[in-house]
């Protein structure tokens, strides 16, 4: 799990290893969060955004 956010880190044959790190900085760059938790039998990814209120 601690490699998970690595650019380019995988652990599969075919992988680049880009997915979870875009996904993080595309989140952050609008004010979200990524978390990563250990769970019995894979990785938990949540992710939050806040919310945005238009005025409409």
């Amino acid at each position: 799990m601690q490699q998970a956010l690595l650019p380019f880190y995988t652990t599969k044959a075919t992988g680049s290893g880009i997915g979870l790190t875009l996904c993080r900085d595309i989140i952050e760059a609008h004010g979200g969060d990524l978390l990563l938790q250990n769970e019995q039998g894979g990785l938990r990814v949540t992710l939050t955004l806040p919310t945005r209120h238009s005025g409409f």
